[in-house]
């Protein structure tokens, strides 16, 4: 049996579909600043009917998302060449961030 602390996610890696998703919620102006959660969601169901939960399987992306990021910060911290990537990828997750606030 195996025991102990992973380094990797123990979670599934979200689907490759999930890119349409993340580039429509990146795409995504809410038109009503009271409500943008709501709002992005009822536009998500309408645009990604085969999806059961466009919304659900976003936040699990980006929660993959964070746990890939933090192993390049990992692997950044001893590999010269990971340092850019590292820093590439620190701008795309501020980017994320800032959107995040429609879920």
């Amino acid at each position: 049996s195996m025991s102990g602390s992973y380094m990797f996610p123990s979670f599934c890696p979200p689907r490759a579909c999930m890119g349409i998703v993340m580039k429509y919620f990146l795409h995504f102006e809410p038109t009503d600043p009271q409500n943008p959660t709501g709002q992005f969601e009822h536009h998500a169901r309408m645009h990604f009917p085969c999806c059961v939960d466009p919304v659900g399987d976003l936040r699990v992306s980006l929660d993959f998302w964070c746990e890939l990021k933090r192993c390049v910060d990992v692997m950044g911290q001893h590999l010269e060449g990971w340092r850019d990537f590292a820093k590439e990828m620190d701008l795309a997750g501020s980017i994320l961030q800032e959107k995040r606030y429609i879920l």
